[in-house]
């Protein structure tokens, strides 16, 4: 794997109850360039599983790419403080375990998006989505629209860990 710089990973998905289907997104930014990638998925029986899919579907597109070293953003608190306390939640247990093995394979951190700029403890500070990155995931909820449960961005939480 190589050992470069750290890349963030920006997750996030469009799910449609009724249809059981997701769209999942992540764009990948390295501080030089930022690259966005897709794929859907089936069977997807609630929006969390979704989110979680999505991040799983990012670490391992950044594994395959010899990538070590990731912040993974999503919007969704409730994946988030799951995935850093370590939790088993039921509906997503078998993701959440490929979730947990494959982070054994990445200097990694699981951070809540955010649409204000903050500041964690041992990362310094976090600067709010570029201009490039609120367009890339504008763009990609608008090729999405045929699903239903599209979150808002709005709706980013402004609370974190």
């Amino acid at each position: 794997m190589l050992s470069g710089p750290w890349h963030s990973v920006f997750t996030d998905v469009a799910w449609n109850s009724s249809t059981e289907e997701a769209g999942l997104g992540w764009i990948m930014d390295d501080e030089i360039s930022a690259s966005q990638y897709s794929a859907t998925s089936t069977h997807v029986t609630s929006l969390l599983l979704a989110e979680t899919l999505a991040v799983l579907a990012a670490m391992d597109f950044a594994l395959s790419h010899g990538i070590d070293s990731i912040a993974v953003l999503s919007d969704s608190h409730i994946l988030i403080n799951t995935i850093k306390k370590k939790v088993m939640k039921l509906g997503i247990f078998g993701v959440l375990c490929d979730i947990y093995h494959l982070s054994t394979s990445f200097k990694i951190h699981f951070l809540l998006l955010c649409r204000i700029p903050w500041h964690v403890e041992g990362l310094g500070h976090i600067p709010r989505l570029t201009r490039l990155e609120w367009n890339i995931i504008k763009r990609w909820r608008t090729r999405r629209r045929f699903f239903g449960n599209v979150p808002k961005e709005s709706s980013f939480a402004d609370d974190v860990i």
